[in-house]
């Protein structure tokens, strides 16, 4: 086809004013459809599990309870993993110097960010750990 921009054509060159050709097929592409589909899954399975977690939270405080028994123990761990790299910024390194002077808790920290400064950070580094683990959080039964 000769007006395609990327077939030379009779004149043998690139025909830079030609419409760009479509990329997309007719039936599009089933791999990329796939694909698509195992993404919106996860998605979707993600967004699910972060509803549970919020409405375990929401029937715990409102039953009186306290945010820091909802703290779980492998983000305490991340947590301090995460502050305890030798090239942790600034605020968490501050954070971690806080823990172990005593002065607060991890638990703490991740129950109440709003009181800590780095908290949002550390909370941040610990979730985007966490949902690089998704896969196999979700494979792991409810309670678990």
């Amino acid at each position: 086809m000769s007006g395609d921009r990327h077939d030379p054509g009779e004149q043998g060159f690139y025909n830079a004013s030609a419409p760009p050709p479509d990329s997309a097929t007719p039936d599009g592409d089933p791999l990329e459809d796939l694909q698509t589909a195992a993404v919106e899954r996860d998605l979707m399975e993600a967004i699910a599990e972060v509803e549970r977690v919020s409405a375990e939270l929401d029937e715990h405080l409102a039953a009186g309870g306290d945010p820091l028994d909802q703290v779980d123990a492998e983000d305490v761990a991340l947590a301090e993993e995460i502050s305890s790299a030798e090239d942790a910024p600034l605020p968490l390194q501050s954070l971690r110097r806080r823990v172990v002077d005593g002065t607060v808790t991890y638990r703490e920290v991740l129950a109440y960010p709003e009181e800590h400064t780095g908290a949002v950070m550390l909370m941040a580094a610990v979730l985007r750990r966490r949902l690089a683990d998704l896969p196999r959080l979700m494979e792991r039964p409810p309670g678990s």
